[in-house]
């Protein structure tokens, strides 16, 4: 009863951008595939997970190896990827606008999706790990979810004459992902105090990106 009832909270932040759909400006038939996009991002980053090498020794390199390249740096890009193909198809079927601010709702939906997913895979194998997941994966997923879409979503946004950003313009959102995913697990692996410290810098960024969607949301109704 306590893992099912655990279960039910991870989905919660799900349920919260369902409620708030409509203040995101996230229609239904784009909050399904944005879902999905969570979760084949986790499937893919799992099986690239399971080819890479483990890093051999217990040293600073290959603890960096493996939190910034085999987990933040595959979860991320596929999310990121997963996340573009959305915003191609948004892109394609939408109004220009479309490709705005929805995108970054987009980007917080598949990190809440895959965030769920993770926890309920981490409940089978691990459950007294539970109660932080809750607390500190959701908002890292988001956060990093919001960046992921910032970065899709560049490579799409109009710019003077209907050219498109520069693809280097892509690479600031999606490195700040992958460096804010990589330094919450560095956090939670030095235990003590930095679990703290990883839980609030996780919630902070989780807030800091839903304002940009506030923002954005703001001046899009204005123009």
């Amino acid at each position: 009863m306590i893992l099912i009832l655990l279960l039910t909270v991870s989905i919660i932040p799900l349920l919260c951008v369902f409620i708030f759909r409509r203040a995101l400006r996230i229609t239904l038939p784009v909050f399904l595939p944005a879902i999905a996009a969570g979760i084949f991002s986790l499937i893919a980053a799992a099986v690239t997970q399971g080819i890479l090498p483990l890093a051999q020794g217990g040293g600073r390199l290959a603890r960096a190896y493996d939190i910034f390249v085999r987990i933040a740096l595959t979860e991320e890009g596929f999310r990121f990827l997963f996340l573009l193909a959305l915003s191609a198809v948004l892109k394609k079927h939408s109004r220009p606008a479309a490709v705005g601010p929805p995108l970054l709702a987009c980007g917080l939906t598949a990190g809440f999706a895959f965030a769920a997913l993770e926890t309920a895979i981490f409940a089978a194998s691990a459950a007294d790990m539970m109660v932080l997941r809750l607390i500190t994966a959701a908002p890292l997923h988001g956060a990093c979810g919001i960046r992921c879409a910032m970065a899709a979503r560049s490579l799409f946004a109009p710019v003077g004459g209907g050219e498109t950003v520069k693809p280097r313009k892509t690479g600031g959102p999606l490195f700040y992902a992958i460096a804010l995913h990589g330094f919450y697990d560095t956090l939670i692996v030095c235990g003590g105090l930095f679990t703290a410290a990883a839980a609030l810098f996780a919630i902070t960024s989780l807030i800091s990106g839903c304002l940009t969607i506030k923002n954005e949301n703001k001046a899009a109704a204005i123009q």
